[in-house]
This record gives structure tokens, sequence and C-alpha cells, in this order.
């Protein structure tokens, strides 16, 4: 992974809500924005602060279902 504080959130349900992802990944940091897109499938990004906070997100919550 490329250091960045910004993440990609594939493959989301429709039920999810920017106040689910908001509470999930800032448990590793503060996070600074949270946003949904919906085209034919649901995706969204996470932005933290710091760069160490969206890597220890990363390793923690890859390939984990929401």
């Amino acid at each position: 992974m490329k250091s960045s504080t910004k993440l990609f959130i594939g493959n989301l349900s429709h039920k999810v809500k920017n106040r689910d992802l908001e509470k999930i990944f800032s448990k590793y940091g503060k996070v600074l924005n949270v946003t949904i897109k919906e085209n034919r499938e649901i995706y969204g990004f996470v932005e933290y602060d710091d760069v160490r906070d969206a890597e220890d997100a990363y390793d923690r919550l890859n390939n984990y279902d929401l």
C-alpha cells in the first residue's frame, strides 16, 4: 500500500451510512472525512488526519465485512 491518508472502501451495502463508517474507522485515529458514492456499486472513502492511522485501519480492516 502506498502511504496515504485516504482509504478506498469498496463493496458497501446500501444500508451503510457515513456515520457507520466513521464509527468503525475512528477506532484507529482521527477521521477527517467520510464519503459514500453510488454508481453501479456502493463505495466510499475515509480520510484520516495521520497516515499512520490510515495504515493501521488498512491493516486491521482490509477484507472486513461491513
